[in-house]
């Protein structure tokens, strides 16, 4: 038995022993991925042999009577899965991207405690405009906005004193401006970086595209209508989704036609 196998067979022991438990493993797909097309190469076969025993433990969990432990996958992957590992998990739950509310709480979420120039209105509006975007790429949204300032602070020439004692940087023609870069500056724990505003975030919204299209999102339906289960109607969002993708290839279909001279007017708004 190779080590992968010692510490699948380890964590399933200790599972037992401490029982009630929960055994969460993300990314399932990197070990329960389907069988089929693996060569033979020593690689594959401790991939194969990895997921032989992750096969028998969880279906030992499965034949115990009245277990403590709850074996829970992730997976961004589902049609990847080894049909057999599938079939272990006895439910299968579709959780789709954030809807607008959701949104707006990550928003709150991400911007807490940190010194921001946004209203409600203005997260209302980041909700609407951040349509098929994860958590994650809200994340990523925030942490753009809020390296802006510090570039701003980074790509000044110009620095100045305010009334409190802080540094702050400014214009050239700004009063009391002194010309330096921030390394120049000998007292950094006096520099005041300025406040994300809400401009810093709708620029970062343009520059941050959804990490997921519509025809990945249009296969995880597909996956739950087969196989799995939701707590949401997904007949309506496979509807949504398919009338997006459709938008989306008629405007590639419009952009092509631009590139060899045949314009006409796209039909409908551009996707975004």
């Amino acid at each position: 038995m190779g080590e992968s196998e010692k510490l699948v067979k380890t964590l399933f022991e200790e599972a037992k022993k401490r029982q009630p438990a929960i055994i969460f493993i993300d990314e399932i797909d990197a070990v329960g991925s389907s069988r089929e097309g693996l060569g033979g190469g020593s690689s594959n076969e401790s991939i194969s042999r990895l997921k032989t025993e992750l096969l028998l433990k969880v279906q030992d969990v499965l034949d115990m009577k009245d277990t403590g432990i709850i074996v829970i996958g992730a997976t961004n992957r589902p049609t990847d899965l080894d049909p057999a590992l599938r079939r272990r998990f006895q439910k299968r739950i579709y959780i789709p991207l954030p809807d607008e509310n959701a949104r707006k709480q990550l928003f709150r979420v991400n911007l807490e405690g940190v010194e921001v120039d946004v209203t409600h209105e203005n997260i209302d509006e980041f909700a609407k405009l951040t349509n098929q975007y994860s958590g994650a790429d809200i994340g990523i949204i925030i942490r753009d906005a809020l390296m802006k300032p510090v570039r701003e602070a980074m790509n000044s020439d110009y620095f100045k004193t305010t009334n409190d004692g802080t540094i702050v940087p400014c214009s050239r023609n700004e009063k009391n401006s002194k010309k330096m870069n921030m390394l120049d500056i000998k007292q950094p724990e006096k520099l005041k970086i300025a406040k994300v505003t809400a401009k810093d975030i709708y620029d970062s919204i343009k520059s941050v595209k959804p990490s997921t299209n519509p025809s990945e999102i249009l296969s995880f339906i597909e996956f739950t209508q087969n196989y799995g289960e939701s707590d949401n109607p997904v007949e309506e969002e496979h509807e949504e989704i398919e009338n997006q993708y459709k938008r989306k290839k008629d405007d590639n279909i419009y952009v092509q036609e631009i590139g060899t001279a045949t314009v006409q007017k796209p039909k409908r708004k551009k996707y975004l």
